[in-house]
């Protein structure tokens, strides 16, 4: 076990909230038709004194890791602001961002610590041009930052996923993040379905790239006393009014920073206490099923699907499955 490995495992056992996804806004330029905040509503958003306030509770509560996501974070007019007393604080910083309001004038204003993670998607489905996108990212690569590329598999777009492949294979561009689960939005679980590729797209390009498939199928601990989720013992996330969440895709919310303390909310929460508490065991449903081995349980997926953290979900079923029937040999 590296040092890394050693200080997530010890940060989990001791509730210690290590990494926060803090979404600053859920404002963005592209309108993607599968996006999870589709739906949402659009609130006042915490002030950055707020916002700085927060960051002091986290830093004492022993957080290392703050990641800035939206929407699209650089609409924020303070965003760089935000950004720049972040780094000065001491955290290790990532930004979740899909590129396109990157500029030569930004990016002077960045600290080379800071780190991006960046989506592409078709131009179909956010309305952009993904070359833009990846213009921007040849300016970030210039300048020395390191970025991971990020995209979700759509139905219909594996000639631009393996295109884009192979023009970062070509690129010597190694960072990067591929999905093909779809987060379906909390008021509208079941539209994802028409974005999802057909078995035969996934092992098109499965098939040219053997080592992104890899991640999917290895085994994972079926012990029944095994904690299903970091969420809630080592990791959470901040909306943009103050909500407290497990994770931005599990809307449990555990408080609001406008009314609680971050350490009250952390340590009392009953959201958060169920979820820290979590075991294998308590999937009672799915402890016999042929899939378990590849399944990777999603209390998020099951709260979406059925209303509880701890139920089979037919959407994560469903990928499992998917994925499991793939052959690419």
């Amino acid at each position: 076990m590296n040092r890394f490995d050693e200080i997530l495992k010890k940060s989990f056992h001791k509730k210690i909230p290590i990494s926060v996804l803090f979404e600053i806004t859920y404002r963005c330029n592209f309108n993607c038709s599968h996006c999870f905040y589709k739906f949402s509503r659009k609130e006042k958003e915490l002030k950055k004194e707020k916002i700085f306030e927060i960051l002091n509770a986290l830093k004492k509560s022993g957080t290392l890791f703050i990641t800035y996501s939206g929407g699209e974070p650089f609409l924020r007019k303070d965003f760089l602001e935000i950004l720049n007393k972040t780094v000065e604080m001491g955290f290790v910083v990532s930004i979740f961002t899909n590129g396109s309001l990157i500029n030569e004038k930004i990016v002077e204003k960045i600290d080379k610590s800071v780190n991006f993670e960046i989506s592409i998607y078709p131009e179909k489905i956010s309305l952009y041009d993904p070359k833009k996108v990846l213009r921007n990212i040849k300016l970030l690569l210039q300048k020395n930052f390191k970025i991971t590329i990020k995209f979700i598999l759509f139905k219909n777009y594996m000639d631009f996923y393996i295109n884009l492949l192979e023009l970062l294979k070509k690129e010597n561009f190694e960072n990067i993040s591929i999905d093909y689960v779809i987060y379906p939005s909390m008021k509208d679980n079941k539209s994802y379905k028409y974005l999802i590729p057909e078995e035969k797209e996934l092992k098109k390009i499965f098939s040219r790239f053997p080592h992104l498939y890899e991640k999917f199928i290895g085994e994972i601990s079926i012990d029944p006393e095994q904690n299903i989720c970091s969420a809630g013992s080592r990791f959470l996330s901040i909306d943009p009014y103050g909500n407290v969440n497990p994770c931005p895709f599990l809307k449990l919310n555990c408080g609001n920073l406008m009314e609680k303390t971050f350490s009250d909310i952390w340590h009392n929460s009953p959201n958060l206490l169920e979820i820290r508490n979590l075991k294998l065991k308590d999937w009672k449903k799915c402890l016999s099923c042929e899939y378990n081995k590849i399944c990777r349980k999603c209390p998020a997926i099951s709260y979406i699907d059925s209303g509880k953290i701890n139920q089979p979900s037919e959407i994560n079923c469903f990928f499992t499955k998917l994925i499991s029937d793939i052959d690419i040999t």
